[in-house]
């Protein structure tokens, strides 16, 4: 995205990627309960998903211009990955935004653990009917994701990390309230809203101000982060409904997302009116 979207327009580029990241998940929600409430077998199932990662590999040979970063290729990867690491942790203000990333993302990446125990074991519906979930919460983050770019060089782009942590507190805190579903369902998709908004504003905020002999690396660890954040967050999820149950979960999600809220506005600086600012190697 870095290379082949012109500066300004790439909040716009990260909002239409979150859009058609979670248009996908949404389609395939639906899809995949459709098929099994009318009998399609698990091989059936995975043909279609290597039919569509091959579609995808295809595709992708059309995106042009191919970028290759000349200033990696005589480094070896473990050098670069290194050297990525170390980038991150002296430039003050993106080692402060992973921490707070990774902080949020523990829980929102492997909330849907949380969301299915609760179809089942509260509302008392089978697993098929996630779709009656995951349709309110994934229209909720591509609405954000497209409301994102307008408000990303308007408002503090603080608000946009700190907000999201506090609105998915309470949203959650609903759930373990034990509010009507037709009141939880418009709740999760303000959950979505605002957390397609953190997304958009991270991928966004990360491009603008990383240096481009870093930024492949720095990318690349906001990925590993992204993937692997959801494995501790399953364990610990899963861990805490086994030892006890999900509302009391329910509650330990919004408080700690609230903690979050509490330390995202302690370590990140004000970000309002830095824009072309590129962060090099110093501290800032």
């Amino acid at each position: 995205m870095r290379w082949v979207v012109p500066e300004k327009q790439r909040p716009q580029a990260n909002g239409h990627l979150q859009i058609a990241m979670m248009t996908g998940k949404l389609l395939s929600y639906s899809l995949g309960a459709i098929l099994i409430k009318v009998g399609i077998s698990l091989d059936g199932l995975l043909l279609l998903v290597v039919i569509s990662f091959i579609l995808s590999i295809f595709l992708v040979l059309f995106i042009k211009p191919f970028v290759a970063n000349n200033n990696d290729r005589s480094v070896g990867t473990l050098k670069m990955a290194a050297d990525g690491l170390s980038f991150i942790k002296r430039t003050k203000v993106i080692r402060n935004l992973f921490v707070v990333f990774g902080l949020a993302w523990i829980i929102g990446s492997s909330i849907d653990i949380f969301l299915i125990t609760y179809l089942n074991k509260v509302l008392g519906r089978g697993t098929e009917d996630l779709y009656l979930i995951t349709t309110f919460s994934l229209a909720g983050i591509i609405i954000g994701s497209f409301v994102a770019p307008k408000l990303y060089d308007s408002i503090d782009k603080k608000i946009g990390f700190y907000l999201p942590s506090l609105i998915f507190g309470m949203v959650i805190l609903g759930y373990a309230l034990r509010l009507p579903l037709w009141l939880l369902l418009p709740l999760l998709m303000i959950g979505g809203f605002v957390q397609g908004i953190f997304l958009t504003f991270l991928n966004s905020y990360l491009q603008e101000v990383t240096s481009q002999i870093y930024y492949a690396r720095v990318a690349s660890f906001y990925t590993l982060l992204m993937k692997g954040a959801s494995l501790p967050g399953y364990f610990l999820i899963g861990f805490l409904i086994e030892k006890t149950n999900v509302i009391t979960v329910g509650y330990f999600i919004g408080i700690y997302m609230f903690f979050v809220t509490a330390v995202s506005i302690i370590v990140l600086p004000r970000m309002k009116g830095i824009h072309n600012v590129q962060v090099s190697e110093m501290n800032h």
